[in-house]
């Protein structure tokens, strides 16, 4: 539950364009979801796409893209082409 309040005070942040601030809690909570549940997790893939969308609307797309990728592959492995997520 932590992490996810701490992820939603990060899309706070992002909407108050406060992208620092944002950027460490997205960036924390992606951490430690790898930590706890491995890379392969698919609650890592929804942190790593948290913070691509962060990263999209600080119009970082060079950062957001890998991030991104590396959500799809997580979905895919995990969960499988048909899975609605």
């Amino acid at each position: 539950a932590v992490l996810t309040i701490k992820g939603n005070l990060a899309s706070l942040f992002n909407d108050q364009e406060r992208w620092d601030e944002a950027e460490k809690l997205q960036k924390d909570v992606l951490r430690t979801r790898i930590r706890i549940l491995g890379r392969d997790h698919p609650d890592v893939s929804t942190a790593a796409n948290n913070l691509a969308n962060l990263y999209e609307d600080e119009q970082r797309f060079h950062d957001a893209e890998p991030l991104y990728l590396e959500a799809i592959r997580i979905r895919k492995k995990t969960l499988g082409d048909a899975h609605p997520d």
